[in-house]
Order: structure tokens, then sequence, then C-alpha cells
């Protein structure tokens, strides 16, 4: 007994290798023939081989153009230097020295941790 692990591959292929080949009835590809020339294929449905969705054509213009004065915009305000002072007003960003002054102002916690550390070594 092995542990030999099957990929879908090897059970399909020994599947396969188990199946018997269907037996035609004698004579079958030649009334199949004259059926299918008898018929003309009337009962032969042709399905188109891909389904394609009819798109409108402004579609387009509708995603591309706003998407197009946004990037317009962003870099004329960019290139001025009006973002970066109408972001930081609005979304609250502060500068490196007023982050510096809140640093001294705001107890961390670390100077009192580092008291007790010293206490209990002492």
């Amino acid at each position: 007994m092995t542990n030999k692990i099957e990929t879908p591959d090897d059970v399909l292929d020994e599947l396969l290798a188990r199946a018997s080949k269907p037996k035609l009835q004698p004579g079958f590809e030649a009334r199949f023939a004259d059926r299918l020339a008898r018929d003309g294929g009337a009962d032969i449905i042709a399905f188109p081989s891909k389904f394609i969705k009819p798109q409108s054509k402004a579609s387009p213009w509708f995603i591309g153009v706003p998407v197009a004065a946004s990037l317009f915009l962003g870099v004329f305000m960019g290139a001025q230097g009006v973002t970066l002072n109408t972001v930081s007003q609005s979304v609250g960003i502060i500068s490196t020295d007023e982050l510096a002054d809140l640093d001294a102002a705001i107890p961390t916690g670390f100077e009192e941790a580092e008291l007790a550390a010293e206490e209990d070594l002492t």
C-alpha cells in the first residue's frame, strides 16, 4: 500500500483507462449523414463564440472626462503649491515645528516608566 497523493489528472486518467469505448450500431454513420442531408441542419442552432455586450459610443467619455479633469486639476494645483496648504488645513496636518512642541508638552509615560524601573533597581 502506497501513500501516493493523486492529482485530479491522475484520477481522470485512471477512470478513462477503465471506461469502455462506446459501440455504435451498424450503419449509424450512414443514417446520421442521410438525416443531416435530409433535414439540412434545421435543428442545429449556432451559438456565437463569445457573448459581447453592446456598449454605447458615449460610455467611455463619461468615465474618461472626469478622470482627465481631476488629473489635470491635481497636477495644476500641485505645481502651484495649493494642495499642501489646502490638505493640511482640511485634514489637520501639522508642521514639524508644531509636532516638536507637542512632543515636549504631552507626557508620553516613558519618563514615569524609567523612574519606576530605577526605583525598583535601588
